[in-house]
């Protein structure tokens, strides 16, 4: 069996047409490719502001919260100097002085206690002056 005629031929409109087919999905493709990286660096700055904005919160929340810290923990040490171990560790049970600092656990209080304990037993076996705050008379 033999095919009669040409399966596939071009003519000059079949090559222009192909040509302008061919040209507009390149345009197409291309175009599509600059929305993709446009919307790729619009999503990316987004989630560089977003992480920025995240950091910086968590930044003011963190400072806060060890001034907090370090205020309360001030005052029990110069409580302690004025009025010795066992009234500072019923002021920090009685008040629970670390209760209102956010993310502390209930051991960190037990642990202050302790840590109070070790400090003043330190303290009155290297020395023998008088604890700091206290006047002589």
């Amino acid at each position: 069996m033999r095919i009669q005629g040409r399966i596939f031929s071009l003519t000059r409109s079949s090559v222009a047409t192909l040509a302008v087919s061919s040209g507009l999905l390149l345009a197409i493709w291309m175009a599509c490719a600059m929305q993709l990286a446009a919307v790729e660096r619009r999503t990316r700055e987004g989630a560089e502001l977003r992480s920025t904005q995240i950091v910086g919160s968590y930044d003011n929340d963190v400072t806060t919260t060890l001034n907090l810290i370090d205020g309360v923990m001030a005052f029990v040490a110069s409580f302690a100097a004025e009025n010795g171990l066992d009234r500072t560790v019923s002021l920090i049970l009685r008040q629970h002085l670390l209760a209102q600092i956010p993310g502390l656990t209930a051991n960190f209080e037990s642990a202050l206690i302790a840590a109070i304990a070790a400090i003043a037993a330190a303290g009155s076996l290297a020395s023998t002056e008088p604890a700091v705050g206290r006047q002589q008379g």
